[in-house]
């Protein structure tokens, strides 16, 4: 920078401090040497002088008052014999003036003296020949080259070219600047052609960075000037006389084109004169020219044409469009994104569920296909919340298609034995186990028991097998908190929002083919036996199949509903005011009865718990159970029953175990439930006295022939009340019935009904019997 900057002064300054001789006509012959003034500057420090800085040299041409062309000729050789350099200068300009176009022809260089430091090379209004060119570049080296209406003219022959030496091809390869510029008025305009070819014979300027095309004629050798300036930096042309747009296909130049252009600047020297502008981009195509108009009525030469519906024009940089809009679209974009996101996450269960819907795809939360559970759903709820439960789940899980096997707990759990052993054995054997949270439920101790024996299932099967549905309670209700936790992860379902069905059948399990599937619910007495009955509990013989418990006020009750239902299904049972010996203590024949009973049905109502023998009697079957490890005590719980005035022995067994209730939807399959099987009927038993059987063992029950009981004397009374029970059996099947199929499958019988204070009298005679008992 600091170099260019004193190279700019000195120039200045030498056209102050130029010596020029008297101007001299040219011969005739024009064989005159042209005036040559010299002038050099020094650098003085303390009086002693330095090494010359640089060498101003100046080759005056006259005018020309000749009439014809003349050619001037200059000795080079003698040129640089005029100056003795004792070493190279820093900077040296050489200017050549020539007031008319005089043609300037220089001899061949035949010295060996150099001007290396050369570095600013000027001609005005000369024309050279190609030889002369060459001696120029041999003398000086120029780095800066400027020409100003210098040329050849067409009708000119080059003296001396034939002398020109090859090997000078590189004599201009340290120029790294090029200044070309004719006026509008040249006798001879130098066109790009004849410049690169007068300069090198080889058409490459390898170190030129800066060009400036003044009025020069381009014409089709602008497409090689990538070839012949490969490294260009800045490129200035005007007045170049284009008829059409140009490429520049130079990569990576900062290049002084024109970019935009206005209607007053559609050509390229008016641009140039007024505009000087680094290119950003380099135009490929024609479409990409744009134009900004500033005044429409003002006119310039168009170098193409362009139809009006593809005449693209720059508007002012906008800043709402290009600026605010796209940040502001951008901005909406993204945050659309990740509600979406967050939405997805929030709602992932519904978008699993509508995927699951509409498009038939379950690719999350699959089950193990090699499960061998046959129940598919374990229900749990409170009491409170039955109606609902039937209504809205197990009656939707049942009647789907895929046949799904339910456990509904107040219909489907056996009486006698405890909530826990229930829950325990059911789970082993099921898929899945829905809770449904009510206010009353959270609290309950049964939800804890529930939770706590299905954390295995849930840790094997992780979140597909506990399904909580939230009725009427928020998360802040649970009281057990890995059961808060584990809805706040999202594994529940609301009863009170959209698509509840939807949800609940996509948390079960998924079936391909049901053909082969089980459809009924298997026997649960089975699975809890198994878990915790003993071993050889089905060995024992039992005279009985129950042992009824009552109070004197459930006594019609029991003799004209619950006696014949369960005769009428082939159950043996002792009742106290039929089947107690008399004469024997009520102590001695609870215990009988009890120990001879594979159950104990006991009626809770009313006032029965103020009789000692009725806690007696409760106490004794409930250790029973408790021995055995069996549902031997079955609560029957009465209309008129109040808990709350129960013992607490009372209270905490039906507060533990399955109980039953009289007035309840399921009383009799609940009740026949818990009772031992009965594949069919039991036979004709006169048929059986009059064969005179031995006894045997059928379903857990000790029967027998008429030898065994005339054998055993002391048994006869109670063997006698089995007959008679039997034998109403038979008499049931002639008796007219009323309400076959009552809601709590009961049966009312209409004639031969129990009557209170009427005595029970049977006459084996008229069957045909030989023996009087």
């Amino acid at each position: 920078m600091w170099s260019s900057f004193l190279l700019f002064i000195l120039v200045v300054l030498s056209r102050f401090c130029m010596f020029k001789t008297t101007e001299s006509q040219c011969l005739p012959e024009c064989r005159n040497i042209p005036q040559i003034g010299t002038n050099s500057h020094l650098l003085n420090q303390n009086n002693k002088p330095l090494k010359t800085v640089f060498y101003h040299i100046i080759l005056a041409v006259p005018k020309n008052n000749c009439t014809k062309i003349k050619q001037c000729y200059v000795n080079s050789t003698k040129i640089m014999e005029l100056y003795k350099f004792d070493e190279n200068p820093v900077l040296a300009i050489v200017d050549f003036y020539c007031h008319d176009p005089s043609i300037i022809q220089m001899t061949t260089y035949q010295g060996n003296r150099q001007l290396e430091g050369a570095a600013y090379v000027q001609i005005n209004n000369c024309s050279f020949s190609k030889n002369s060119y060459d001696v120029l570049g041999t003398m000086f080296r120029p780095l800066q080259l400027l020409m100003r209406n210098a040329g050849i003219p067409t009708n000119y022959t080059v003296l001396d070219d034939t002398n020109s030496n090859m090997e000078n091809c590189t004599i201009f390869k340290d120029v790294s600047t090029l200044w070309f510029h004719n006026s509008p008025n040249a006798l001879y305009p130098l066109t790009l052609d004849q410049i690169i070819d007068i300069l090198s014979c080889s058409s490459e300027f390898p170190n030129v960075k800066d060009l400036t095309l003044n009025n020069v004629l381009l014409n089709l050798s602008v497409f090689d000037l990538p070839k012949t300036f490969p490294n260009i930096v800045a490129l200035e042309i005007t007045s170049a006389g284009l008829q059409k747009p140009i490429q520049f296909p130079w990569k990576e130049s900062s290049l002084i084109l024109p970019r935009n252009l206005s209607s007053s600047t559609l050509t390229l020297d008016h641009y140039a004169n007024a505009h000087h502008i680094t290119v950003e981009k380099i135009i490929h195509e024609v479409t990409d020219v744009t134009c900004n108009v500033d005044d429409e009525n003002e006119k310039g030469k168009f170098f193409i044409t362009v139809p009006d519906d593809e005449f693209l024009c720059l508007e002012d940089f906008d800043s709402v469009k290009h600026v605010i809009i796209p940040s502001v679209t951008c901005s909406v974009v993204l945050i659309t994104i990740m509600i979406l996101i967050c939405l997805m996450y929030l709602y992932r269960l519904e978008v699993k569920v509508l995927l699951f819907i509409y498009f038939g795809i379950h690719p999350f939360d699959k089950d193990d296909t090699l499960g061998k559970e046959i129940i598919d759903v374990l229900v749990l709820h409170s009491e409170e919340t039955t109606d609902w439960v039937m209504e809205n789940v197990v009656k939707y899980l049942e009647f789907h298609k895929n046949y799904f096997v339910v456990c509904e707990m107040m219909r489907d759990f056996v009486a006698g034995f405890t909530y826990l052993e229930n829950i325990a054995s059911v789970v082993k054997h099921s898929k899945r186990m829905l809770i449904v949270l009510s206010p009353d439920f959270v609290e309950d101790d049964l939800l804890k028991v529930a939770w706590n024996e299905a954390q295995e299932k849930i840790i094997e099967l992780r979140t597909n097998y506990a399904i909580v549905i939230c009725h009427d309670v928020t998360i802040k209700d649970v009281m057990i908190k890995d059961m808060q936790r584990y809805i706040k992860r999202g594994r529940y379902i609301d009863a009170k929002q959209a698509l509840f069905h939807e949800k609940l059948l996509y948390s079960m399990p998924q079936y391909k083919d049901t053909s082969n599937k089980n459809k009924s619910l298997p026997d649960i007495k089975h699975f809890i036996n198994e878990t915790y009955g003993e071993e050889n509990q089905d060995n024992i013989v039992y005279k009985k199949h129950a042992f009824v418990s009552y109070s004197d006020s459930e006594m019609p009750y029991i003799m004209n509903e619950l006696r014949p239902t369960l005769e009428n299904n082939g159950y043996l049972l002792c009742l106290p005011d039929r089947d107690f010996l008399p004469g024997a203590s009520k102590e001695e024949n609870v215990l009988k009865a009890i120990d001879s009973s594979i159950h104990t049905l006991f009626i809770l109502s009313g006032n029965h718990l103020q009789d000692e023998w009725s806690v007696f009697t409760f106490r004794i079957a409930s250790e029973k159970s408790l021995r055995v490890r069996s549902n031997h005590l079955i609560v029957i719980i009465g209309e008129d029953t109040d808990l709350d005035a129960m013992d607490d022995e009372v209270r905490f067994y039906i507060k533990t175990h399955v109980t039953l209730h009289v007035n309840e939807k399921w009383f009799i399959k609940k009740l026949l439930n818990s009772l031992p099987d009965i594949e069919e009927h039991l036979p004709n038993i006169i048929q059986d006295l009059g064969n005179g059987f031995q006894h045997q063992i059928e379903n857990g029950i000790q029967r027998y022939g008429h030898r065994e009981i005339m054998e055993e004397e002391q048994d006869v009374d109670l063997n006698h009340q089995t007959i008679v029970a039997e034998i109403n059996h038979i008499e049931l099947e002639n008796l007219a019935i009323e309400n076959g199929h009552h809601e709590n499958g009961t049966i009312q019988f209409v004639d031969n009904g129990y009557v209170p204070g009427e005595d029970i009298q049977i006459e084996l005679d008229n069957i045909g019997r030989d023996d009087d008992l």
